[in-house]
């Protein structure tokens, strides 16, 4: 089937370049290509299915060295094309998704690989926004506020690779600020998409200067106003117990979460809405990004109005967690740069304390 490069009867090409995989380069021997086809082989019981093959290329994405990076988006690319030729759009949509909601550092490569996918193939981005409006109307409805975080990270970098119109990114943060200027939702719904708003800007907020000024000006006052009305966070955790009341502060920072990341967002404010340097773009000034750009407006798709109040309210949880404070070292390190770089250390934290079951048997027990 695949040792010779042939066709499975009535089956898919072969996947992932002749076996090679990606960040091979053009100079990469045939051990280094067998090497890791004998490990996908061994973590799929023996045998390199078709699905299980591209689901590992997929989740493998951007493990790359950065010199290799953008060769390898462009290869894996190209190879979900032909799968999604071969009718595996549903199969290619879902695992992307599954991987932005569970491997958050990983958001801008997945972003830059459904656009290139999208220059080409318009059908992909659609499937593509209609799995993420899908999967987001369920994570609100069972109260996933990482789910939800990651997906809305996931739509501002289909903005930048031109698979989402920035209108739509427009629309669904004022979706959530809709519920946070309501006074008729429940508290705790109203922080919590105050929290998600925020922690979506560094990801899109200088594509929206410079597209969208006044919708980001308008979208900064709703946030402006929120916190203001906000009562003191001494007043909302009055009664909590003590272990999670925070210490007497000395520097006069942020008490628990949203007034962290409000801080945050008002330094950004302040650099001018400048993307943090340490969210780096997968793809450079090469082809590839003059690809996506020449796609721009041809193949752009719209984000379905969400339905963001309703979702159930889980039991015992009253606040949002009280922030850790900044080591004195990195006082002098922009906060934004902070904010995003702590963050997603937290989602890949949170995502390997509850995933052992997904490791392998001599693993699962380790420290």
């Amino acid at each position: 089937g695949r040792g010779g490069g042939g066709y499975h009867d009535g089956g898919m090409p072969p996947l992932g370049r002749g076996q090679g995989g990606y960040g091979m380069g053009q100079g990469a021997d045939g051990g280094v290509r067998a090497s890791k086809v004998a490990r996908m082989a061994e973590f799929s019981g023996g045998t390199v299915m078709e699905d299980q093959s591209l689901r590992m290329l997929i989740v493998r994405a951007g493990d790359e060295p950065p010199s290799q990076l953008e060769q390898s988006l462009v290869m894996l690319a190209e190879d979900i094309e032909g799968a999604v030729g071969h009718g595996q759009l549903e199969f290619v949509v879902n695992t992307i998704i599954t991987c932005v909601c569970k491997l958050g550092s990983k958001v801008p490569v997945y972003g830059a690989v459904v656009g290139l996918i999208n220059a080409n193939d318009a059908t992909v981005g659609k499937a593509t926004m209609n799995a993420v409006h899908l999967r987001l109307e369920k994570a609100m409805k069972a109260d996933d506020v990482g789910a939800q975080k990651l997906l809305l990270r996931f739509c501002a970098e289909l903005c930048t690779s031109s698979v989402l119109y920035m209108s739509g990114m427009v629309g669904v943060l004022n979706d959530f600020l809709a519920v946070s200027s309501s006074k008729d939702a429940r508290r705790m719904r109203r922080e919590i998409c105050s929290l998600l708003v925020m922690s979506t800007l560094p990801w899109c907020c200088e594509k929206l200067r410079d597209e969208k000024r006044e919708d980001l000006e308008n979208v900064f006052a709703k946030l402006r106003e929120y916190m203001e009305d906000r009562d003191p966070v001494d007043v909302l955790l009055e009664g909590t117990l003590e272990g999670v009341q925070p210490l007497p502060l000395t520097d006069g920072g942020p008490l628990d979460e949203l007034e962290e990341a409000w801080a945050m967002v008002q330094a950004l404010e302040k650099a001018r809405w400048v993307r943090p340097e340490c969210l780096a773009a997968p793809l450079g000034e090469g082809r590839a990004a003059s690809k996506i750009r020449r796609a721009e407006t041809v193949s752009m798709h719209q984000m379905p109005t969400l339905v963001v109040e309703g979702a159930r309210r889980v039991r015992g949880q009253q606040h949002l967690a009280v922030a850790f404070r900044l080591l004195p070292s990195l006082l002098e390190v922009p906060l934004p740069l902070v904010w995003v770089t702590r963050d997603q250390v937290r989602d890949t934290l949170r995502f390997f304390a509850g995933a052992r079951h997904t490791f392998e048997a001599d693993m699962q027990d380790a420290p």
